[in-house]
């Protein structure tokens, strides 16, 4: 048993899990839960601490499960929880909190004349909770006496919160109601993991003074009210409130009610003890369990839902914590081109940066406000927030400064990290969504660079079967210090890493268990590389990841051929593709006479092949189409978006006209080859393929050509067909491929 500081907690554990037990159905109030490398404890209450829907149709619940001394339960698994919407049984995730949690506390001090003697000692244990706090933490110094005062608002950094501190002085009233309702107001807004602490000493008797709403009371039947309006802001937000009363002159039931679980009610015979509860909730806030979910009800139509969330697994779902939460609209978050352009190449030292973004909140309650938090890149220090201005309508910014990059590295930072946050009040999300601290935007500060990561997603695999992904990564200035592999089961909410390891040369490889790739909704995954510098590139986004979809026979390159054999297990039947990779190589291509390769996958190549007597033929390729016409007039095309098609010859140039519109603000490298095989051509059909070629070149009018192969032989021909060598390249590059055997 931790302390004996619980008894306010434990009188009302029993009735509460009884309760909760009879609101889910027949069951008992406790069930008995073997622990891994501890005795069997009895589960006395499960507490929905908070909920939040910013994300939906995504939730996250921070759960409490209690035993009957009180203290939180340890160590459970998803086999020990059942979630239930609505009464019906739902799919979920869990994840146990512990050592370095990120939370933003609200720490509200009672700072009136009767703690003149006692001010010295909650001040101490003030300065102890401020020096628990981890890297990513967030706490607010609020104080109250005639009024509510603010003494440093949220922020991770301990050595202002400890100048706060000691501005506390005693003096004045009790608006009791009005700084928790106050402190609760401005936790709301937090991302995240949020609550608040607040202690008392004595009684309420000034809120009817203050301007916040609570009017007070002189009894404790007065302010039932205050209590009630406090509660039903927290609930909203989703957050919980711990309450404690120092000593005994103080109204517990009050306290009681405030409390958004009897559970977070303390009792403090004296000051001294309130370090102590200071330390038990600080653990008990990083002891707690994530349920992540995906609604079932994923249209957002402000209906209300009901979650009950039990421990006892599959044999015994009891006891349960209930909470109702609401469908809501959030912040749309969506940086601008400018600032995604940012992190395009390096930027100079020395100089500010401007980070825009649209912000848009569809419904009401319309956006409050939003932040954007910044650091260098590797510092360890805590992000610094500023308020981002409206530029017009949707449109805000903030900047970050240019002393933030005085030097360029290695004398100064690397780079600079940073996140949006934005708030309707009651939904507070950022951008990058989920832990947006933890892989924040990055802008590199010039001679650095990001590490350079090509990887081809993985569209394809089969469901329960290991899967290995490959990534070539490689940096300019600095060694490769890590690369992750980040995957999740598809509708699942939560990733979990894996190690990449080098495989040789610039390669690096990871595994994605079988298990992951579900036979249903298959698997998400992104990658991961930073350097020494904790510059990092990714391959997808935990927001945006690359999807496997669970096909056992895929097609990769999308040309209509799979890899898989007809009679093999998830064959449509069709030939095997014998190279899926090349959407021109297939069962049925236009066999290409001089390139080595078995373009129609009939086991012969080249001249072998007796698709060979229509050479020559003429191909076009680029990044994204591929096109081949043979003597015969026959066609076949490839497009990025449609796969390998048949085309009729005269729709050929249409089709490249477009292309090369669509392209026309981008660099892309094209081949144009005209290959005669190792035939003596007709002259006509000769003639003809250069038409192809020259009136393709033609739509390329401006850019560069280059003939890469071009013998005395057909210098004639070439020069008769007048065509045009530029020297000089404007947006697109052109090879010529001119190729005689």
């Amino acid at each position: 048993m931790k302390s004996s500081l619980k008894v306010t907690r434990l009188l009302f554990i029993t009735s509460l899990a009884l309760s909760c037990a009879a609101d889910a159905g027949p069951a008992v109030a406790a069930v008995e839960v073997a622990l891994p490398g501890e005795s069997l404890r009895d589960i006395a209450e499960v507490n929905v601490s908070q909920l939040d829907t910013s994300q939906f149709p995504i939730i996250d619940m921070y759960v409490d499960v209690i035993d009957l001394d009180g203290n939180p339960i340890s160590g459970l698994t998803h086999a020990d929880f059942c979630l239930y919407q609505d009464g019906v049984r739902i799919p979920f995730q869990v994840l146990e909190f512990g050592g370095d949690c990120a939370v933003s506390v609200s720490l509200l001090m009672d700072k009136s004349g009767s703690m003149d003697e006692e001010i010295g000692d909650a001040i101490y244990a003030a300065h102890t909770f401020i020096d628990l706090m981890s890297p990513f933490d967030r706490v607010q110094i609020l104080a109250y006496s005639d009024c509510v005062y603010l003494l440093r608002d949220f922020t991770s950094d301990k050595a202002s919160l400890h100048e706060a501190i000691d501005l506390l002085s005693a003096g004045g009233q009790t608006a009791l109601t009005d700084g928790f309702y106050a402190a609760t107001a401005m936790t709301c807004t937090e991302l995240g993991a949020k609550a608040v602490i607040g202690f008392t000493d004595g009684k309420e008797n000034n809120s009817h003074v203050c301007w916040l709403p609570p009017d007070g009371g002189s009894t404790e039947e007065d302010v039932v009210d205050d209590c009630i309006m406090v509660r039903y802001m927290a609930a909203l937000c989703g957050m919980p409130i711990f309450s404690i009363g120092l000593g005994s002159d103080v109204w517990s039931e009050l306290l009681l009610c405030l409390a958004t679980s009897p559970a977070y009610a303390f009792h403090a015979p004296d000051v001294a003890d309130l370090q102590l509860i200071y330390n038990e909730i600080k653990s008990d806030l990083c002891s707690r369990y994530l349920i992540a979910f995906r609604s079932p009800d994923p249209v957002l139509s402000g209906e209300y839902h009901r979650v009950d969330v039990c421990a006892g697994g599959s044999t015994v779902c009891t006891p349960c914590g209930r909470k109702m939460y609401l469908e809501n609209h959030a912040p749309k978050i969506v940086r601008v081109g400018y600032t995604m352009d940012l992190s395009d190449g390096c930027q100079p030292h020395g100089q500010a940066f401007d980070i825009i973004a649209t912000i848009h909140d569809a419904a009401e309650p319309l956006l409050y406000g939003a932040s954007l938090f910044y650091r260098a890149i590797g510092s360890g220090e805590f992000f610094t927030d500023v308020p981002m201005t409206s530029l017009d309508g949707d449109i805000y910014y903030a900047s970050i400064p240019a002393s933030l990059v005085p030097e360029p590295p290695p004398a100064g930072p690397a780079g600079i990290d940073y996140y949006i946050v934005a708030t309707d009040f009651y939904n507070t999300v950022g951008d990058p969504p989920r832990n947006s601290w933890i892989q924040p935007y990055q802008i590199t500060i010039c001679p650095n660079a990001f590490p350079e990561l090509v990887h081809t997603p993985v569209a394809q695999a089969c469901p329960d079967t290991e899967l290995t992904v490959h990534a070539e990564i490689t940096d300019p200035v600095e060694a490769i210090y890590y690369v992750f592999l980040f995957a999740r089961q598809g509708g699942q909410v939560l990733y979990t890493p894996f190690i990449m390891d080098p495989a040789g040369g610039d390669m690096w490889a990871g595994t994605i268990p079988a298990y992951y790739i579900n036979e249903l909704l298959g698997a998400d995954y992104y990658l991961q590389s930073c350097d020494e510098s904790g510059t990092c590139t990714y391959s997808g986004r935990a927001h945006a990841p690359h999807h496997i979809n669970p096909v056992c026979c895929p097609d990769l390159d999308e040309d209509g051929y799979d890899i898989c054999a007809p009679g093999d297990e998830g064959d449509d039947g069709l030939l095997a593709d014998c190279d899926d990779t090349a959407p021109l190589v297939r069962p049925g291509a236009v066999e290409l006479c001089a390139d080595g390769i078995d373009n129609d996958c009939d086991g012969l190549i080249d001249a072998e092949d007796p698709g060979c007597e229509d050479c020559p033929y003429f191909t076009y390729t680029s990044e994204r189409i591929t096109a081949a016409i043979d003597a015969d007039g026959q066609a076949q095309l490839w497009l990025e978006e449609h796969g390998a098609v048949p085309i009729d010859p005269a729709e050929y140039l249409a089709i490249l006209q477009g292309a090369l519109t669509e392209k026309a603000d981008a660099r892309e490298s094209i081949a144009l080859t005209l290959d005669t095989c190792t035939l003596e051509p007709d002259e006509e059909i000769l003639s003809g393929m250069v038409d192809y070629m020259l009136e393709s070149a033609e739509l390329l009018e401006g850019y560069a050509i280059t003939v890469m192969d071009d013998p005395t032989s057909w210098e004639e021909r070439v020069a008769s067909a007048q065509l045009y060598l530029a020297d000089s390249v404007d947006v697109l590059t052109l090879t010529l491929d001119i190729l005689v055997w």
